[in-house]
């Protein structure tokens, strides 16, 4: 994969989730009856988890060639 679709990927995701978490968001605190407040927090939730979900991945992969690599040279190349 590319790059620029690699990123495309990324940022459309983003934006999806972006958009879900608050929808969602909207729909539980009706369901449950808590504050309107609650919607930006669950938005923000949603994208904090859709990056830790893209970008924790990619981080452990990164970390386990170094560690497989003995910590020498470029480990994620």
């Amino acid at each position: 994969m590319r790059l620029r679709d690699a990123l495309r990927h990324i940022l459309l995701g983003g934006l999806i989730a972006a958009g879900m978490g608050s929808l969602s968001m909207a729909i539980i605190t009706r369901w449950l009856g808590l504050p309107p407040e609650a919607i930006p927090a669950g938005g923000a939730a949603g994208s904090a988890a859709y990056l830790v979900g893209v970008f924790g991945p990619a981080f452990i992969e990164v970390l386990l060639a170094r560690l497989r690599h003995g910590g020498k040279g470029d480990g994620d190349a």
